[in-house]
């Protein structure tokens, strides 16, 4: 493999979340020996499942990196880019799911404390819960890798690991707001 000089990866954005790119070899000769299409991840996908009254929301986890991994050449590249891409997807749901909560949250610690001065801090403890479920969701992603021996599975492997905990934390934090 020393005949590679460089490998170059070019993503743009066609769309918010949507990703285009593509994977570029070059050998020493400076010309492209090969080249990948890296899959479009749409968000369309897991918006309308999760928007479809019929279908627990669990069930929606994977629906958007299975459709962008069926859109694809079927790497293992493919695979980590579309469940990479799904991760951010709910991550985005998650963390504006937390922002709507700390809001109640410190309503609600305001108006416990008006029975009880010493009412433990809502907002302190959510954000205590939060950086203690990523301290676990990224221990479990690494112990899920390492099962690997760092072989080809282990990127999408991490990278599935990650999208579905990141899926269940959002769907919990959403049955809290709702």
């Amino acid at each position: 493999m020393s005949h590679f000089k460089h490998i170059a990866v070019l993503q743009s954005r066609a769309a918010p979340l949507a990703r285009v790119g593509v994977i570029v070899l070059f050998a020493s000769t400076g010309s492209a020996v090969f080249a990948q299409e890296v899959p479009v991840y749409d968000p369309d996908d897991l918006a309308n499942c999760l928007s479809q009254s019929i279908v627990e929301p669990s069930q929606c986890i994977g629906v958007g990196a299975d459709a962008c991994f069926a859109r694809s050449q079927g790497s293992n590249v493919a695979y980590g880019f579309c469940n990479g891409a799904e991760r951010d997807d709910w991550d985005a749901r998650l963390n504006a799911t937390f922002q709507g909560l700390l809001e109640t949250q410190a309503t609600a610690t305001a108006e416990l404390r008006a029975f009880r001065e010493d009412y433990p801090d809502l907002v302190a403890q959510m954000r205590a819960m939060q950086r203690q479920w990523i301290a676990y969701r990224d221990a479990a992603c690494e112990w899920d890798y390492l099962q690997w021996g760092g072989g080809t599975g282990g990127g999408p492997a991490l990278a599935s690991c990650q999208m579905v905990l990141t899926a269940q934390q959002a769907l919990f934090l959403k049955g809290w707001a709702q």
